[in-house]
């Protein structure tokens, strides 16, 4: 089944999807199972099993079928547009059960800091939830707190943020080699490895974001152009 759906099904399903044969590319996306896809990825081919929950999802009609299709995908939270998702929606995936814990934290500490970017006050339930889901900034909101019991509540706030540097606006940095995403990490400490997009400190850049999702599809659909990049090369000479 595997090299089928490598050799025969899956340069067809990047044919009709990067030509923009939407119709043609849906009818095939409804012979495209969960458990195929699922398959896939029992059998170590997590890649091609992401590629084909990817293909969904750019075809999704409406929100549900984009979600379902999101949920096939092991490393969702490394794909571009992920951080093209406005906070109301990464709240909302914040309270998606059917997110796993590291990827529902992530998206409230998102949502969470692009609010207080904005000068908008999170609601204490939806404070009270990216707490729950991140322990360690929990913990140094506490101690600044306990540190500065004379501060005004929104001082205290403000202390705690600046010593919990992964309170960032996005979801995944993207690189020269693809998105890195942001799970698996410590919760509050600084990155010092990818310093410009994983603390507090990063821009929203949306033009650079927009860049990597057309990357993105151009990629997954096989038309990237081909690049021959000397700096990653150079950087190991």
């Amino acid at each position: 089944m595997a090299t089928y759906a490598q050799s025969s099904v899956w340069p067809l399903a990047q044919n009709l999807l990067g030509q923009g044969n939407l119709t043609e590319a849906r009818k095939l996306r409804d012979l495209i199972t969960p458990d195929a896809i699922k398959a896939l990825n029992a059998a170590n081919n997590s890649t091609l099993a992401n590629n084909y929950a990817t293909y969904l999802a750019w075809l999704a009609e409406d929100d549900q079928t984009w979600r379902a299709a999101l949920g096939l995908h092991t490393t969702k939270t490394e794909l571009a547009v992920m951080n093209l998702q406005s906070a109301s929606q990464l709240w909302a995936f914040a309270e998606d059960q059917g997110f796993n814990a590291e990827e529902r934290a992530l998206f409230a500490r998102a949502a969470w800091t692009r609010g207080y970017a904005l000068g908008r006050k999170a609601d204490e339930a939806r404070t009270k939830l990216m707490l729950g889901l991140n322990p360690a900034i929990a913990d140094a909101w506490a101690k600044a707190a306990a540190g500065y019991p004379k501060a005004a509540p929104v001082r205290q706030q403000l202390i705690a943020i600046l010593r919990s540097p992964r309170l960032n606006m996005l979801v995944n940095s993207p690189g020269e080699w693809g998105a890195a995403t942001m799970t698996n990490m410590e919760q509050a400490g600084i990155d010092s490895f990818d310093h410009n997009d994983r603390n507090w400190w990063c821009p929203l850049e949306t033009d650079r974001h927009l860049e990597a999702l057309r990357g993105e599809f151009d990629q997954l659909t096989g038309n990237a152009l081909p690049e021959y990049n000397m700096k990653g090369v150079n950087a190991w000479l």
